[in-house]
């Protein structure tokens, strides 16, 4: 369901389902921090300040930080499609290190967040959309399961 001017609303039903797909993408997106981080350890040490967004390929480089920057620039543009394909799922990335997500839901007709964390076995947590990870509450044990959609 969606609201004709906002985000897609989901049950929790729905949450859980679309985890799957949000792990595997996480996942991966974990393995491409790592390598990100190597690589640009590996930029650093050749002189390349990367920070200052110097990781696109210059004329003057060398082979090898060539080769570097276009394996940086390679995992870069492949998180970026998973950040993408995440909110084509639904899901609205909070914390990209963490795996936290938000799925917006619905309770007695206010927008609420959906929370998931990666390692969770499911969205089991929500907040007021103003309130975020620190206002998270059960979903179970609430009394706003039943209403939560």
């Amino acid at each position: 369901m969606s609201k004709p001017d906002g985000p897609r609303i989901f049950t929790v039903e729905e949450a859980n389902e679309a985890l799957p797909r949000v792990r595997i993408y996480f996942a991966r997106i974990f393995q491409l921090q790592e390598s990100i981080r190597q690589v640009g350890e590996g930029l650093r040490a050749l002189g390349v300040d990367i920070l200052a967004g110097h990781w696109r390929a210059g004329a003057g480089d060398s082979p090898s930080v060539l080769a570097l920057k276009a394996d940086f620039a390679a995992h870069l543009d492949e998180t970026n499609a998973l950040l993408a394909s995440i909110g084509e799922a639904g899901a609205v990335v909070k914390d990209i290190h963490r795996g936290l997500v938000d799925f917006h839901g619905e309770l007695d007709g206010e927008v609420v967040c959906l929370c998931w964390q990666f390692g969770e076995e499911e969205v089991a947590w929500w907040h007021a959309a103003d309130a975020g990870f620190s206002g998270r509450k059960p979903i179970q044990g609430s009394g706003v399961a039943p209403t939560l959609h």
